[in-house]
Parts: structure tokens; C-alpha cells; sequence
């Protein structure tokens, strides 16, 4: 029998950070040549999408540009690896979210022109957490149409959220631990619906403070916190479902209050108290948080996350499971 040499397999890995801030940053990209034949006139190209789909070249270079797009490589030998690194400019009013770098190697084997693709993920930060907000969770009995805490129209009562210290802008403590809400108007979005979103922080401490819920039950999720040196720790949050109006374990109650129900549901549905929930979880208090990434459960909603500080008043103010 007759042995052939082969022109596969060949990979493309890209390598970027997790979470890329503005500025310069870089991302690597490794061809690895694994077959038995030289690979001639190779060369790198790194591209961009979001979305799933590709970014416009007039929006790509606003949003990323990478310097240079194409790198020649020249000749790979079998077995070996080469890796060029490209520089990611991202400019300060870059769109937040997920974007997917795709590397694209160019070469000629066995007489033959081919190419082989690998892709990474990365993600822009929002600013901010009221940055993230993306829904409307409280809403007033005047006006419930505009809420829509768990996907189905039915919402928090404003009246009676702000009547219990638990209005935008306020300071909400719970557990001995206080959190200020961001400061929106009303009717405008309030609180986020956990899908992996970055949100940049930038603050340090011990733990870190969520006021949130789930829907349809208890919600869990990790969360990964992103420091400024370039590490990260991961811990779980678990969020009791509103309806239940009773924290899930090691969590507190911040603020309770009827719900909206949509005219639509009047006949099915009748009066409520549903809560929101306030969590922790331990961070390294000698580093700086640059970002955290939220839970990808979109079942779990969030009012705000930071470092808490200390409560003025105790325990008493919430009720724990």
C-alpha cells in the first residue's frame, strides 16, 4: 500500500481577553500546522463581528479596529506553531456586549490553496449598572403598562416600593449593608435581566451587594469578578422568586410591596406581595473590581450591584430566611 502525506489538520486558536476596556489591547492568534506537509504563503487574518453577524467596515472602525487586520507568515514547516499578536483599539464609546474575534489562516499545502478558521469571545463592559438597565420593573398603579418585571406584564408597585425607602436614588440597606439605587426616572428602565452582560464597577471591598429577584422560581447563576490586575474569581448567586415574598437562604429581604397586574390578567390573577432580595458574595478586598459578569440565567433580574458599605441601621431592616 502507498502512503500519501497529508495537508490536515491544521487550527487557528484566537486568544483574547476576557473583557476588553478602552483603549489599546491585544489579541494573539496561533496557526499550528499539524500535517505532514510544509504549509507556503501563510498568513493571518483577524476579524470582528457582534451579534452573529459581521460589523460594517464603517462600524468597525468605529466600534474596533484592529492593527494590522493582515499579518504574512511566510512558511510554516509540519508540526510547528506560529502566533502573531494584533493590536485592538477600542475607542471609549465602543457598544457594550459580545463580540467574536475570527482568525483566518491562508496558506498553500500539497499544491493546494486553504484555509482554516478558529474563533474567541470577548466582551465590552458597560459603563455602568444603570449602563445595563434594559427593563422596567416598577411601574405605577396608575400607569401599569409601563412594567414588566418578569416578561409577562406584571410589575412592581411604585407607590408603595418608594413608600418603603426603595425608590430611585435611595440608599437600601440590608443585612447591616447599604446600596444606593441609581437614580432613573420613572417609566425609563430599572433594572437589568441577566444575559452575561460586563458591567464595569470599579470599586473595592469585601463582598460584593446584589438587590434583585427571580421569576418562576428560585434563580441561580455565577458570577465572575473581574479585577484590575487580571485575575478573577467566580462565586453563585441565588435569587428567591418576587412571588414568594420569602428570601432564599443566607439572603434578606430588602423591600416588599404589592404587584401590578396586567388588565389582561385581572380574572386569573389577585393581590400580591412580591419582594426584592438582597445577596453578597466574597470578593478580594485587596484588589481593585474592574468589572463583573453577570449570571447568564435572564430568569434572574437585578436593581443594582456594587460594594456595599455599612448600614446605619442593623439587621432589623430586612428579614432573612
Amino acid at each position: 500500500f502507498a502512503i500519501h502525506a497529508s495537508a490536515g489538520p491544521q487550527s487557528v486558536t484566537v486568544s483574547p481577553a476576557s473583557v476588553l476596556s478602552a483603549g489599546t489591547d491585544s489579541v494573539s492568534v496561533t496557526f499550528s500546522n499539524r500535517s505532514s506537509l510544509t504549509d507556503r504563503g501563510v498568513s493571518l487574518r483577524l476579524g470582528v463581528s457582534t451579534g452573529g453577524a459581521p460589523i460594517p467596515a464603517a462600524d468597525a472602525a468605529r466600534l474596533l479596529s484592529i492593527v494590522p487586520a493582515t499579518v504574512p507568515v511566510g512558511t510554516v514547516a509540519p508540526g510547528a506553531t506560529v502566533t502573531r499578536v494584533y493590536r485592538v483599539k477600542v475607542p471609549a464609546d465602543a457598544s457594550p456586549g459580545s463580540y467574536t474575534f475570527t482568525g483566518t489562516a491562508s496558506y498553500v499545502a500539497g499544491g493546494f490553496a486553504l484555509t482554516t478558521t478558529g474563533s474567541g469571545t470577548t466582551s465590552i463592559a458597560y459603563a455602568s449598572v444603570p449602563a445595563a438597565f434594559d427593563a422596567v420593573g416598577v411601574a405605577p398603579s396608575t400607569d401599569i403598562a409601563e412594567g414588566n418585571f418578569d416578561g409577562g406584564g406584571f410589575s412592581f408597585q411604585q407607590e408603595q416600593l418608594d413608600a418603603n425607602g426603595f425608590a430611585p436614588g435611595d440608599t437600601v440597606a440590608a443585612d447591616g449593608e447599604e446600596l444606593t439605587l441609581p437614580d432613573v426616572a420613572s417609566g425609563a428602565p430599572d433594572e437589568i435581566t441577566a444575559e452575561g452582560q460586563v458591567v464595569g464597577l470599579h470599586q473595592s471591598g469585601s463582598e460584593l451587594g446584589f438587590l434583585g429577584a427571580g421569576t418562576f422560581g428560585t434563580q441561580s447563576g455565577t458570577v465572575t469578578v473581574n479585577y484590575t490586575d487580571g485575575t478573577s474569581s467566580t462565586a453563585t448567586l441565588s435569587l428567591a422568586d418576587w412571588y414568594a415574598d420569602a428570601a432564599a437562604p443566607g439572603t434578606y429581604i430588602a423591600a416588599s410591596a404589592p404587584w401590578n397586574v396586567p388588565p389582561s390578567e385581572t380574572s386569573s390573577f389577585g393581590l400580591q406581595t412580591v419582594a426584592v432580595y438582597y445577596a453578597q458574595i466574597p470578593v478580594d478586598s485587596s484588589k481593585t473590581i474592574a468589572s463583573v459578569t453577570l449570571p447568564d440565567n435572564p430568569l434572574m433580574h437585578l436593581f443594582d450591584v456594587g460594594v456595599p458599605s455599612s448600614a446605619k441601621i442593623g439587621r432589623a431592616s430586612c428579614r432573612e430566611r
